[in-house]
């Protein structure tokens, strides 16, 4: 670990019998107070238990005189003294500090809801706008929503510019199709995926029935079957073309024949061809329509103008926001 990293170092001597670290010159850091005390506390014992067996060495004993002034504390507080030494050529003032978690949390509380104030009087469209996140004005869960978004957006390194780039993505374009776009992206793998299992069993279906000795099953199941194919094959073209629409209709209009009756004894594998892979089919092809394709192009265009109209909005919010919290922390 990096505690006995230094431990060793401040202790132990090299070929030629002489000690190389020095807690004077190292800069340590981690992520928590109680883990910078932590390894302070177990510097100090280790340097404590090396003293005891050689009470001579000078330099064990400047370690642990150096220790309590060491450079040994958490990133944030490393950073906040590098800013405060250097609050001048920053144009920061002279009074910084670090504000504790309820001041910082009641900050951002006050800020972000002095700018929703502001939007609700100012921005007609504003109201529709909260209508996705909360149905009451002012509401401590819309500020909530508002506040865990914004802290999720600042882990990126974009940070809340990743809501320009999501509104530009999912604004409808003449220069592209619905399957460029983000959604339509997810919708052609998971459909595409769901096709190509469908495809595959019923190719053998049909393999089977057309290579069977018993040609009632040719005549009988074989359509119903190969139906189910063609229509299969054809979304999957219609979804490669980049058409939702044409894929949609082909969905609208798929209707499964009846399997007709065959007499006799069936094999194993033609009995499953029959019950249980053909409802499967059946089911797949019904929930491909209803799961990816239940929204005509018209209908896709204005859900897509709503998304791109409420990122839009967010990013404004949260812009604000961001510029008086700034400001605010200025002051």
């Amino acid at each position: 670990t990096l505690t006995e990293r230094i431990i060793r170092s401040l202790t132990e001597v090299d070929s030629e019998g002489r000690h190389t670290g020095d807690i004077s010159r190292m800069l340590i850091v981690t992520f928590t107070r109680a883990s910078a005390a932590d390894m302070k506390k177990k510097i100090s014992e280790a340097l404590a238990e090396a003293i005891a067996r050689d009470p001579r060495d000078k330099h064990l004993a400047t370690q642990m005189m150096f220790l309590e002034s060491a450079k040994i504390s958490t990133i944030d507080s490393f950073y906040y003294d590098l800013v405060k030494s250097n609050f001048a050529a920053l144009s920061l003032p002279g009074n910084l500090r670090i504000g504790d978690s309820s001041e910082m949390t009641l900050l951002y509380r006050n800020e972000l809801e002095a700018v929703i104030e502001r939007f609700y009087n100012e921005e007609p469209d504003f109201p529709w706008f909260m209508e996705h996140f909360s149905s009451l004005r002012n509401s401590s869960s819309a500020v909530s929503i508002f506040l865990s978004v914004y802290q999720s957006l600042l882990s990126y390194k974009d940070g809340i510019e990743l809501l320009q780039k999501y509104e530009r993505e999912v604004a409808p374009s003449p220069d592209r199709g619905f399957f460029d776009t983000p959604h339509g992206v997810y919708i052609k793998k998971q459909a595409l995926s769901r096709l190509a299992h469908c495809i595959s069993v019923l190719e053998a279906a049909c393999e089977h029935f057309s290579l069977s000795d018993n040609p009632k099953l040719a005549a009988n199941y074989l359509p119903a079957f190969q139906n189910d194919l063609d229509t299969a094959l054809a979304v999957k073209a219609a979804i490669l073309e980049g058409s939702y629409e044409k894929a949609k209709d082909l969905l609208d209009a798929y209707k499964p024949l009846s399997l007709k009756v065959v007499k006799g004894e069936l094999d194993e594998m033609t009995k499953r061809y029959k019950k249980e892979l053909r409802d499967e089919i059946k089911k797949i092809l019904s929930e491909l329509g209803d799961d990816f394709f239940a929204w005509t192009p018209d209908e896709l265009t204005l859900l897509a103008n709503k998304y791109a109209a409420v990122l839009h909005m967010l990013y404004r919010l949260l812009s604000e926001f961001e510029a008086r919290l700034m400001e605010e922390k200025r002051a």
